[in-house]
C-alpha cells in the first residue's frame, strides 16, 4: 500500500525560502509562523478583533491578534497582498488555507505527487515527510449568546415561586435576646400600599415570604418603578 506524502513544499514569503503545507482541513485564513514574521521583520498589524482558532495543529495557541499582508513566490508565479493570519505554527513557516488553495486555482495531484497552480501553469513536486494529521478552522471572536443558552436563568419574568426543593430551612438567632437591634423605619407613599400589599400576598401564597416572629425586624423600602412595578 503506497503511502501518500503531505503536500509539503517550499515557496518564497517577502523573496525568503518558506517551508509550506497545502493544508486542506484548514478554513478561513492562511496561518504563518509568528517565528518566521519576527525573524524577517516582517510587517505585521494588531487586529481590532481578534481571531479564535479552533485547531488540531501542536504547537499552536487558539487565537491570532495580528496579521499580515506578503507577497508570495513560485516560479513565475507573483502574488501581492496576500493576507495571513500570524500564530504560533510548529514543523512548517505557512499552512495554506483550503480558501487560497482555490483562490490561487491550485490541483493537488497525490497521484503524481504534486501541485498544479492552474492560474499561473507552475507545478510544484511535493517533498511531504510528515505524517501529522493537520487541521484549523479560524472563526471571528464572538459573545456567546448566554441568554439563549441558560433559558432558564434567563427569564423574561421573574417567576413567583420558590425553586424546586426551596424551602427556607434556615433561621438566624440572637445569642442576647435582650439586645435587639434597632433598624430604622421607612415610611412608603400611601398610594403605594395597595399595591405593597397585594405584592406580599402573592409572594406569601408562593411560599417565598411566610409570617413568623422574630428577635428583630427590618422594614422593607418600597419605590415604584417606571412601569408601574413595585421594587421592595
Amino acid at each position: 500500500m503506497n503511502t501518500v506524502q503531505a503536500p509539503e513544499f517550499t515557496i518564497n514569503i517577502n523573496g525568503k525560502p518558506t517551508r509550506a503545507l497545502a493544508d486542506t482541513a484548514t478554513i478561513g485564513g492562511t496561518l504563518i509562523s509568528n517565528k518566521f514574521v519576527t525573524t524577517h521583520n516582517i510587517p505585521y498589524t494588531a487586529r481590532k478583533n481578534p481571531i479564535t482558532l479552533m485547531m488540531a495543529v501542536q504547537g499552536s495557541r487558539s487565537t491570532s491578534n495580528f496579521s499580515v499582508e506578503v507577497i508570495i513566490q513560485l516560479g513565475r508565479m507573483r502574488v501581492d497582498m496576500v493576507p495571513m493570519l500570524v500564530t504560533p505554527v510548529s514543523d512548517y513557516d505557512i499552512l495554506i488555507s483550503i480558501d487560497d488553495v482555490i483562490r490561487l486555482g491550485a490541483v493537488i495531484d497525490c497521484e503524481k505527487n504534486s501541485i498544479y497552480f492552474s492560474k499561473y501553469k507552475v507545478r510544484v513536486t511535493c517533498d511531504g515527510k510528515l505524517k501529522q494529521s493537520r487541521s484549523a478552522m479560524t472563526k471571528p471572536q464572538e459573545v456567546p449568546d448566554f441568554q439563549a443558552m441558560f433559558h432558564k436563568l434567563f427569564v423574561k419574568e421573574v417567576p413567583e415561586e420558590l425553586p424546586p426543593a426551596g424551602k427556607i430551612m434556615h433561621r438566624l438567632s440572637l445569642i442576647d435576646q435582650t439586645k435587639l437591634l434597632k433598624t430604622p423605619t421607612f415610611k412608603a407613599q400611601l398610594a403605594l400600599m395597595t399595591k405593597y400589599e397585594a405584592w406580599i400576598n402573592k409572594q406569601m401564597n408562593a411560599g417565598i415570604l411566610h409570617k413568623t416572629s422574630v428577635p428583630g425586624g427590618a422594614s422593607m423600602f418600597v419605590e415604584a418603578k417606571g412601569d408601574g412595578r413595585l421594587s421592595p
